[in-house]
């Protein structure tokens, strides 16, 4: 009779019996896995144990158990593999999802930025225009008030030098809010400048009497003035990117 506690199929192999299980198996998966288990039921079918062979109903039901273990495992593998593989597409995806999230964030960031800057160089612009327009605007008038006084007749020209005098004042104003340093110095020259003109001729208009020498020393002076606006416009096409030097242009 058959004696299961001494049923070992797999430690009981010797010399005499070779089994190619003598050696680490290189099969993994579900198939090779019942392949096993139904070469170790074979091999105890045909091999007589401790003088006694075994029936054919042990035999079946051990072909049937081989055959449901090897089933159950193949099917248990099969999920263990199908849900790893699961797991690490979610995983990926959602280290994808973080990353095009982090690479969306970083480009509005980066939008923002060249937002702010193009509306800042738009509004310096802008503020550049109406700085260098008044400024020359106000020197003409200064020149045509010098002429007038020379004439005797300032009353067409001080109303005007008024006028181009306050719209100068305000825009340097809104220019030392928002233009960098280099700017606002030679704005500040060309302002002082000409508010020093202002008050020369005003004085004149005050007491015209006898200041024809002193007109002739303001007129020789117009020149520096003229200086100081054509270095303001460099600085100012400077700071928006137009390299060329207009220090000797008009």
């Amino acid at each position: 009779m058959f004696n299961s506690r001494t049923f070992h199929p797999t430690a009981s192999r010797g010399q005499n019996y070779p089994y190619p299980h003598n050696s680490p198996s290189p099969m993994a998966d579900g198939r090779n896995l019942r392949m096993q288990h139904l070469q170790d039921a074979l091999w105890c079918i045909s091999r007589p144990w401790e003088g006694r062979a075994v029936d054919a109903s042990l035999t079946a039901l051990m072909v049937s158990v081989v055959g449901v273990v090897g089933t159950l495992g193949g099917t248990v593998l099969t999920q263990t593999r199908a849900d790893r593989l699961k797991r690490l597409e979610l995983e990926h995806a959602g280290n994808q999802r973080a990353e095009d999230l982090r690479r969306a964030d970083l480009l509005r960031e980066i939008e923002k930025v060249e937002t702010r800057e193009r509306e800042a160089s738009a509004l310096r612009r802008q503020c550049y225009i109406t700085l260098n327009t008044a400024g020359r605007q106000y020197m003409t008038a200064l020149v045509n008030h010098l002429h007038a006084l020379r004439r005797g007749d300032v009353s067409a020209t001080s109303e005007a030098l008024e006028i181009h005098r306050a719209a100068f004042r305000d825009n340097y104003a809104e220019a030392q809010m928002i233009v960098p340093t280099t700017v606002l110095e030679s704005s500040s020259r060309a302002s002082r400048r000409l508010n020093t003109l202002f008050g020369q001729l005003k004085g004149i208009e005050a007491s015209p009497a006898g200041k024809s020498q002193e007109l002739e020393v303001i007129e020789h002076g117009l020149d520096e003035v003229w200086v100081c606006l054509r270095q303001l416009r460099a600085e100012m096409r400077k700071d928006l990117g137009i390299d060329q030097d207009e220090l000797g242009t008009a």
